[in-house]
């Protein structure tokens, strides 16, 4: 909850836990098709929403997701 819901209020986290659901595990076990951001034809119209208090996703790991992409 510190984690995922860390900008709620805590008086909200008995609710917000109940909310959580379980991530199927097969999403996990699959392997990957190609990402849609990798089509051409969204040239010139993708953009990232850069995050700054995302205790989940850091900024390191965000920029190596769009270093990986080598999009622009």
């Amino acid at each position: 909850m510190e984690i995922l819901y860390n900008d709620c209020d805590d008086a909200r986290t008995p609710e917000l836990s109940r909310a959580m659901r379980p991530h199927a595990l097969r999403a996990f076990e699959t392997a990957p098709t190609v990402p849609a951001w990798a089509d051409g034809g969204l040239d010139g119209r993708r953009a990232y929403v850069r995050t700054l208090d995302d205790r989940c996703n850091p900024p390191s790991l965000e920029q190596a997701w769009l270093d990986k992409s080598a999009v622009e």
